[in-house]
């Protein structure tokens, strides 16, 4: 018999820390919520990357076949000297020598 006050002046405490507990889930709740966007944010942009990076790789993969079928495969794309093979060998669709990407020529 809650509703007709049987408890008399208990439910108006139990109303008032009902309504702070309502006021601090609330809170969580909205800090919850902004915790989850910002996830959520943060998957989209690495998925973001991975896609570009996917991209990327199939563009230098199909230039590799290109050269391939054109004859230049191995040929710096930059200054047109030959590709160390041990380059090629690590990465099959490098278009750049090791100067031109800015790197020393490992010792094959």
């Amino acid at each position: 018999m809650i509703a007709g006050g049987g408890l008399g002046g208990g439910l108006g405490a139990t109303s008032l820390m009902l309504q702070e507990r309502l006021s601090l889930l609330n809170e969580s709740l909205q800090g919850a919520e902004q915790r989850e966007a910002q996830v959520e944010e943060a998957q989209r942009l690495r998925h973001q990357r991975h896609v570009a990076a996917l991209r990327h790789l199939t563009g230098q993969v199909k230039a590799a076949l290109e050269k391939i079928e054109e004859g230049t495969y191995g040929r710096c794309d930059a200054c047109g000297r030959e590709i160390p093979k041990g380059e090629l060998t690590r990465e099959p669709a490098t278009t750049l020598c090791p100067p031109c990407r800015g790197h020393d020529a490992p010792s094959d």
